[in-house]
């Protein structure tokens, strides 16, 4: 129904975002991972995909098409919904959730918390097939930042960030001239 909300993002939180677009401010759920990819003030095209219930209408969040297309591959699966695709999303990135489900690995899907090894394994059985077409899910690989942006990334991967979500909010923060301290400082929420 909604393919994407386009608008200003009012709100972040762990689990949601809030994004204003023509007067009205629309709640999104999102992956912790996603939640990174999003600044207050700041206008973003949201990819969404409404899930229906017995319960109301929820509306899900995504940063990219490719985390979209991997959701609704996990709701597929036999006992996942949509929460539970969205805490599995906030895991680990995309990219190696595919490379663990085509090699078979469950013990790291299974490392995510709330999935347990029966989970991981019929997630591995029921999608295994479908990522071996590397046309079907393309993953973009991660930039390489080096210099003062590339030290800041290892201090945020140091305090307990992902790799993935250090290299996008040192992206977003640095920029000529800044310090290693500087960029960590604004990467992580400072001014």
């Amino acid at each position: 129904m909604y393919a994407y909300i386009k608008g200003i993002i009012t709100e972040i939180s762990d689990s949601s975002i809030t994004v204003e677009a023509g007067g009205i401010g629309y709640e999104v759920y999102v992956s912790a991972y996603s939640a990174s990819f999003f600044t207050i003030g700041k206008e973003c095209a949201v990819f969404t995909y409404l899930a229906v219930s017995d319960d109301g209408a929820t509306l899900f969040g995504f940063s990219s098409k490719e985390e979209k297309s991997l959701f609704i591959k996990l709701i597929s699966v036999n006992g996942i919904g949509p929460k539970g695709a969205i805490t599995i999303l906030g895991g680990m990135s995309a990219k190696d959730l595919i490379s663990y489900i085509i090699s078979g690995n469950s013990a790291a899907i299974s490392s995510i918390k709330g999935i347990g090894k029966k989970t991981a394994e019929r997630i591995i059985i029921e999608l295994k097939d479908k990522f071996n077409d590397t046309g079907v899910m393309p993953v973009q690989p991660i930039l390489q930042l080096d210099g003062v942006a590339g030290e800041a990334v290892e201090v945020l991967v140091a305090l307990g960030y992902k790799r993935e979500v250090a290299e996008h909010s040192v992206k977003k923060a640095y920029e000529d001239g800044m310090t290693v301290n500087q960029t960590v400082h604004k990467a992580i929420g400072g001014k």
